[in-house]
């Protein structure tokens, strides 16, 4: 409550509860439920150290302590909460996504190429695609990775202007999923 600033600690040894955690409290009220259920997973807080008994000063210290995730702006497709921040994050959302794009995810590991897909060509034929995952574009180039042993790149952010293979951009895909 302290981190979300329903509490106010300023005082050496008093708690005050702020606008925010009333809010908070009315909410609770009036639905029965925690207003905060189903976020303990998404910022990693252990549920052991919100049930303690000890003082509340300690308490806090130690759920301060817990490394947050960074996050992208709010996504909302496939069950993906966030946008991508990172290549791991690409990779996620492609795999929500892979189905409906006339994809079949055979292989994935962290080497180049990132991954061994099926891919559904104008016959209705399945044809193999090694493909490499890189949040921009450009990255496959500054990694320099050789355009002769992969078919596509798959990315969050397309920034690399004379590309020398396929490149899907999932930012511009996400937006018609998110229209749905």
């Amino acid at each position: 409550m302290k981190r979300k600033g329903q509490l106010d600690g300023s005082e050496h040894g008093i708690w005050k509860i702020t606008p925010a955690g009333r809010e908070r409290v009315r909410i609770s009220k009036e639905t029965a439920r925690d207003p905060d259920a189903g976020l303990v997973k998404l910022h990693g807080i252990d549920l052991e150290i919100i049930n303690t008994a000890e003082n509340p000063e300690k308490a806090f210290q130690e759920m301060e302590n817990i490394r947050q995730h960074e996050t992208g702006d709010i996504l909302g497709v496939k069950g993906i909460v966030y946008e991508p921040i990172n290549e791991q994050g690409v990779i996620l959302l492609f795999a929500a996504l892979a189905d409906e794009l006339g994809f079949q995810i055979e292989a994935v590991r962290s080497e180049f190429p990132d991954a061994l897909l099926r891919r559904k060509n104008i016959k209705g034929n399945w044809t193999n695609c090694k493909v490499e995952f890189e949040y921009k574009s450009s990255s496959f180039k500054t990694h320099g990775h050789n355009p002769k042993q992969c078919d596509l790149i798959i990315c969050w952010e397309h920034d690399w202007k004379e590309y020398p293979i396929e490149v899907i951009c999932l930012k511009e895909i996400a937006k018609k999923f998110k229209e749905k």
